[in-house]
């Protein structure tokens, strides 16, 4: 896993309602932190197009990978 640099991930989970999608590619960043990780996500809004960063917290790169492909 490449860590504090901009990838494309694929999202695994189901939709959600942050609006992510299943199958669809994202920008991503992933940050080891002490405790796990942390993943910034940036995506389109379907309303008004704004573009989101979201920050998403997980307790080990087992779980990202669960909900995320690299």
């Amino acid at each position: 896993m490449v860590f504090d640099q901009n990838c494309l991930a694929t999202y695994k989970g189901k939709n959600n309602p942050m609006g992510f999608i299943k199958g669809h590619i994202y920008e991503v960043i992933v940050e080891q932190k002490k405790h796990g990780c942390e993943l910034s996500v940036y995506y389109d809004t379907t309303i008004g197009h704004d573009f989101v960063k979201e920050k998403i917290p997980y307790a080990s790169e087992k779980s990202l990978q669960y909900f995320w492909e690299f």
